[in-house]
């Protein structure tokens, strides 16, 4: 029974505690809006699965002339992976610099095109699906892969957003292992707050370009201890993310032939790219479609992807990678 109708039928009743569950249902709701690991909504990944000591470093609010090139020097020297949710915007400005992470073997995410951080959580579907698609319609232009992943500014979210993520085949990134690091201008407390949360398949969430001394003071630091820890830093298997209680990509259950998983370019396995991918109408009707499963959603449309224009409609086809 929905909370209106409960609120509804107990006024009528004449009993006050409709407004107490009215009061409820909206504080649950802000709380999952707010709450960045919360899977009201829908499924946030915070953690994959592994058995051994690794973990997933994923640096948001980049790129930056005045940290990102420093921080992939510290990466390599570490011999560490990551994936750098990226603002357009930013990418926009610096186009050298996502090249750089990309060949460096680093993975990239969406972070939307401007980084609405005070009002993402409020923002209504033809907003979020702007922001979304103008990042994507940036990287294009940058000749890079589109990302699979995507991650909301400061993790905050609405009941509009995992429908438009599912149309466009993306995944919400979250983390399980942070430090306010955006806050704190202490290096040791920074590390410390992280490796406290760090297990094997966590997700640490570290952040560039606002403290860019802290920022790669502190980076290095956590590089170290985690050596030392003999922890190492991966780009972990799409079919291994979890969401709650559940493997967030099911990838073996996507029946689609074409659908399959291969390196981007280079050397090595730097950038896991689906060759094939849905594409999808997005005429405005997004919030005609129902939040489900990311592996029901891949069954359901499995069509080459396409980039979409300013007026909605889709245009070009664009790689899309992790």
């Amino acid at each position: 029974m929905s909370a209106p109708f409960l609120t509804l039928l107990l006024l009528a009743s004449g009993s006050l505690w409709g407004l107490f569950v009215l009061f409820v249902s909206h504080v649950i709701l802000l709380a999952v809006a707010l709450i960045p690991t919360w899977q009201g909504f829908g499924p946030v990944v915070t953690r994959y699965a592994t058995s051994t000591r690794t973990a997933w470093l994923t640096i948001d609010d980049g790129p930056d002339p005045s940290t990102t090139p420093q921080v992939l020097t510290l990466l390599k020297a570490f011999r560490a992976r990551a994936t750098f949710f990226l603002i357009g915007a930013k990418a926009a400005q610096h186009p050298e610099l996502p090249r750089m992470i990309l060949e460096a073997g680093h993975t990239i995410g969406n972070h939307t095109q401007t980084h609405p951080q005070f009002k993402f959580w409020r923002l209504d579907p033809k907003t979020l699906a702007k922001e979304i698609d103008e990042f994507e319609a940036t990287v294009s232009s940058l000749h890079a892969p589109v990302p699979l992943w995507f991650r909301a500014p400061a993790g905050l979210k609405n009941p509009f957003l995992h429908p438009i993520l599912a149309a466009r085949g993306l995944h919400l990134i979250g983390w399980n292992a942070r430090a306010f690091d955006t806050q704190l201008g202490d290096c040791a407390r920074i590390v410390h707050r992280i490796m406290q949360s760090l297990k094997p398949g966590s997700i640490i969430l570290f952040h560039e370009s606002q403290q860019p001394k802290v920022c790669l003071e502190a980076l290095e630091s956590l590089l170290s201890t985690l050596r030392d820890e003999q922890f190492e830093l991966i780009l972990p298997q799409p079919h291994d993310l979890v969401a709650g209680r559940r493997r967030a990509v099911d990838i073996g259950s996507v029946s689609c032939p074409d659908l399959r998983w291969s390196a981007w370019s280079g050397e090595g396995n730097r950038l896991n790219l689906r060759s094939s991918e849905r594409q999808f109408q997005d005429n405005g009707s997004v919030l005609c479609r129902t939040c489900r499963s990311f592996a029901r959603s891949a069954r359901s449309r499995c069509r080459p992807p396409a980039s979409r224009s300013k007026s909605g409609r889709a245009s070009h086809q664009v790689k899309r990678g992790v």
